[in-house]
């Protein structure tokens, strides 16, 4: 919905989780993306107000996973939703403070007990006179797509503003990787940075400020790596851009999609040399290495389908 500008910042507390949420990220194409492994309120301490919207997807009781996970039945008791309710109200606190003024808060849950879902909100609303309720929905599996969920809107009262908290990159020269862009990439250079372990990131549009404060999982795209003076991408890089962008494409159907998927080298176009991505249907599935009429294979190895 956002088309990549501006800044969408994800976060989850858990790290194991956070790297997940990263990958997917790659995978759908997100290349405005912060990503962060953080406790809500630290998370509100780093940043403060700076945000329009603010979904919260609040850990629960799971009772609407009753019908599909036996584990969310066996943990299920009404001490664990009274402590869920608890934790909620110390969530939505934090996520108060990162919501300007004239902003939406979405709370969700896929649960169904009153204390979790409108007890909640309604605990919320009374300690917060700033924030009014726009619409609040249960959703039911016989009634919806799903095992079952509660959702609602608040709006802040006021009109934000750009938060100072948050500004444009600058980005920084780095030489092997422009060449390699200028090489298969069509588009104009983007702004990146240089971590201190090689690393090159593509960065958002729009970062917070101060990025000291934040324990950061990705930002940006994941564009490759400078080793020995030379770039090489990662299959991020790959993911994050329609196939219009980049200077040469190899298209594969049928046993040579499958033979690429699976890790193997395949033929290619003779008029093809050096990198660029193998495509299905003008979508980018990961990157290849030209090489005298063979497409050397680059998926990483834990993404390859047997």
């Amino acid at each position: 919905m956002m088309q990549n500008p501006g800044l969408l910042a994800a976060n989850e507390p858990v790290r194991s989780r956070a790297e997940i949420l990263a990958g997917n990220i790659e995978r759908l194409g997100v290349t405005n993306a912060l990503v962060t492994s953080m406790r809500p309120d630290a998370l509100a301490a780093a940043l403060g107000a700076c945000f329009d919207i603010v979904l919260v997807d609040a850990p629960c009781s799971g009772e609407g996973m009753f019908r599909k996970d036996e584990i969310a039945v066996r943990e299920w008791s009404p001490e664990h939703v009274l402590a869920c309710a608890a934790r909620q109200e110390q969530i939505l606190e934090s996520a108060a403070l990162l919501l300007k003024p004239g902003g939406r808060l979405v709370y969700s849950t896929c649960t169904f007990s009153r204390e979790e879902n409108e007890c909640a909100i309604e605990r919320f609303l009374s300690a917060h006179t700033d924030f009014s309720l726009v619409e609040s929905r249960r959703m039911y599996p016989h009634s919806c797509v799903g095992e079952g969920q509660f959702m609602a809107v608040l709006v802040r009262a006021g009109a934000g503003e750009f938060s100072a908290a948050l500004s444009e990159p600058t980005g920084e020269r780095i030489p092997p990787f422009e060449a390699f862009w200028q090489e298969a990439f069509v588009t104009d250079l983007p702004k990146a940075m240089l971590l201190p372990d090689g690393r090159v990131l593509i960065l958002p549009e729009i970062l917070p400020r101060d990025l000291k404060g934040l324990h950061i999982v990705r930002a940006g795209v994941l564009a490759g790596e400078v080793k020995n003076g030379r770039f090489t991408p990662d299959h991020a890089l790959a993911m994050a851009y329609p196939a219009s962008v980049f200077r040469a494409t190899m298209p594969l159907e049928a046993g040579a999609l499958m033979r690429f998927l699976a890790g193997e080298t395949v033929a290619c176009n003779p008029a093809l040399s050096g990198w660029c991505p193998a495509t299905v249907l003008g979508h980018p599935v990961g990157w290849g290495k030209a090489v005298d009429r063979v497409l050397k294979n680059h998926i990483p190895k834990g993404l390859r389908i047997r």
